[in-house]
């Protein structure tokens, strides 16, 4: 009986609350597109050295193609199971990792892909220090 309770809460509460609950203390979301150069000749590097500097999963990445109509609207339902669909709108440069605390959607940093590898690991470990201090 206790865990039903607990389930219904956990639903009520995702449900109150309009977005997917994650263990992540930050969300990265990638602006990617087939025509982007950046993202064509940095992506996969970039994203290369940003996952490999997240081994105990304190970041989620996105990953929002807005290559063409289809796409954007793939990528937004993703966005909307996060509560950053809106928040995307003032933040519409490809090839560039924007960090979002968790929590509450707000913008700690950003980084161009084609920035260099120890840039990036410095960018991704800023943004899990800054959400980290904000608790």
């Amino acid at each position: 009986m206790k865990t039903l309770v607990l389930i219904l809460s956990l639903v009520a509460f995702i449900s109150l609350t309009g977005k997917t609950q994650t263990q992540a203390k930050v969300i990265a979301v990638v602006n990617e597109a087939e025509w982007c150069g950046t993202c064509q000749k940095h992506g996969e590097r970039a994203m290369s050295v940003l996952t490999e500097n997240n081994p105990d999963g304190k970041v989620l990445f996105i990953m929002n193609n807005v290559t063409n109509d289809e796409t954007k609207k793939n990528s937004e339902e993703k966005l909307k199971e996060y509560g950053l669909d809106e928040v995307m709108n003032d933040h519409k440069a490809t090839g560039v990792a924007y960090f979002f605390n968790a929590e509450n959607n707000l913008l700690v940093n950003r980084i161009s892909l084609s920035r260099k590898d120890q840039e990036l690991i410095e960018a991704i470990q800023t943004a899990i220090k800054k959400v980290k201090n904000l608790e």
